[in-house]
């Protein structure tokens, strides 16, 4: 009968030890989902920078939207998806939508106007971009994917970069934060600071 209770004893306790364990192992399956989907966004950000890029070069401007890319620049119009999209069918662009295609990304030097965005009424967003860029350079983020946190931004130099929600905060750490304080107190948007 003691080997029994100790048996049952030793059981409850392993199983215990065992449910426990469950938790852990799904948070740690997630984390390896959430590193998986965020490397492949960032490949995907720099297959439609390239994408951009060739565009440029051969029209001497930014196309209108992503969808302006495909098919002759991104033979694969799924690139415009980020991972995130894929398993959830989340897509986050903030009234910045492509009207032709599914993206998941904000093409931030799109022809829209920028509405309510910062308050910009009727400038378009690549204007808004150009005077950005006036003030900080190519640090301005041409491709926005929000499906993360942080959010992961492609610039205009081709470089990927995390920043929360409002990039600017992180060029400001980076060292343009004068000009772009002087931009902010014009009265065009607040950025807090």
């Amino acid at each position: 009968m003691k080997t029994l209770n100790r048996s049952v004893i030793v059981l409850s306790v392993g199983c215990s030890l065992l449910v426990g364990l469950f938790p852990i192992t799904a948070r740690s399956q997630e984390a390896s989902e959430t590193t998986q989907e965020k490397e492949a966004c960032i490949r995907n950000l720099k297959q439609i920078y390239e994408a951009l890029q060739a565009y440029r070069r051969d029209r001497k401007e930014l196309p209108n939207w992503l969808s302006d890319l495909v098919p002759k620049y991104l033979k694969d119009p799924s690139v415009l998806l980020c991972p995130v999209t894929r398993r959830t069918g989340r897509v986050e662009t903030f009234g910045l939508g492509d009207p032709k295609l599914t993206a998941s990304y904000i093409f931030e030097f799109c022809d829209a106007e920028m509405g309510k965005i910062y308050d910009g009424g009727k400038i378009k967003m690549r204007d808004w971009k150009r005077r950005q860029m006036g003030l900080v350079g190519s640090a301005v983020p041409m491709v926005r994917c929000h499906l993360h946190s942080p959010v992961l931004n492609l610039s205009f130099d081709g470089k990927v970069f995390e920043s929360a929600d409002t990039w600017e905060n992180h060029v400001r750490r980076s060292g343009h934060r004068s000009a772009l304080r002087a931009e902010t107190q014009s009265g065009r948007r607040r950025v807090s600071g």
